[in-house]
This record gives structure tokens, C-alpha cells and sequence, in this order.
């Protein structure tokens, strides 16, 4: 599998001077989001999406351009943890309304943004496969984000 790569523009201007950004979820990191990048000099806050339509009305109400931002609660069949725990309950992968493997590429994408971030990296590249993200001169730091120390009883199999 080809590794991924995140590539930011840190240091540079977009052509009409402002950064829109979009935003997945509204919980409490998620509703932060919104109203620092809504109120940010040179961002615009332009796509809003939760499956809690009366949490995201409430966050987004108030918001500098709201008739601007484009919002969208999809109503799901199950809720994602309820359905998740159904498969999990019920021992039966083909219960889940997607496959686990697509969710963790999702997962991963929003962790190594957030890696990216926190080091102010300008790269990142990922190795799915092995689990590791290079990030320049940063790498040490970089894995240490990658992953954390797990409770003893909750190891993940796999890992040495």
C-alpha cells in the first residue's frame, strides 16, 4: 500500500487571503472548532456536518456568516455506537453499517492533522502497514504522537 502524505501551506496565502475550513462533528472539540475558525482573522468557517441536527443548529446559531456556513445533519439508520456495539455484542462484523477498516482511515486521517499541527510540520507521510508516520526531522516526536501507553488489560495484540 502506498503511504499516505499530508501536505499543509503553512506560510502561504491563498489567493483571495482567506483559509475556509470545514468541520466534522459538533461535540465540544468539534464546537470549538466552529466559532475559533469562524472568528479567525483570514478563515472562514464554510461546512458544518453532524448526525445531531439540534446540536449543530445551536452551534452554529450566532456565528459570524451564518447564512453562509453550509450545514448538514444526515440522519443515520443506527447510531454509530449503537451499531457498533451491536456487532461487537453479537460477535458479527457484517452487522456494522461500515466496515471497521474504512472507519480507521478516517480515524488515522484526522490524528495525523492533528499530529501534523501540533509539531507546526509543513509533511507528513504515513506508513499504514507499519504503523508509522515520518514527518522529517520530527519523526521521534511524531511517533510518540502516534500512539499512547494502554491500561494494562486493554493492550492492543498486535503491538510489541
Amino acid at each position: 500500500m502506498a503511504p499516505w502524505i499530508a501536505t499543509s501551506t503553512l506560510g502561504q496565502v491563498s489567493p483571495n487571503e482567506t483559509t475556509g475550513h470545514a468541520v466534522i462533528g459538533t461535540g465540544s472539540q468539534g464546537g470549538g472548532h466552529c466559532r475559533r475558525f469562524a472568528q479567525a482573522k483570514g478563515c472562514g468557517l464554510v461546512a458544518v456536518c453532524d448526525v445531531d441536527s439540534a446540536r449543530l443548529a445551536q452551534k452554529v446559531k450566532g456565528l459570524p456568516d451564518e447564512e453562509q456556513i453550509r450545514i448538514q445533519a444526515p440522519e443515520p439508520v443506527e447510531s454509530i455506537v449503537e451499531n457498533f456495539l451491536t456487532a461487537v455484542r453479537e460477535n458479527d462484523p457484517a452487522r456494522l453499517n461500515s466496515p471497521i477498516d474504512h472507519c480507521a482511515v478516517g480515524v488515522n486521517l484526522c490524528h495525523l492533522a492533528n499530529i501534523g499541527t501540533r509539531l507546526g510540520a509543513p509533511a507528513l507521510e504515513y506508513e499504514p502497514a507499519k504503523e508509522q508516520v515520518r514527518c522529517h526531522e520530527l519523526d521521534a516526536k511524531a511517533a510518540v504522537l502516534l500512539g499512547r501507553e494502554y491500561r494494562r488489560g486493554y493492550e492492543l495484540p498486535y503491538r510489541d
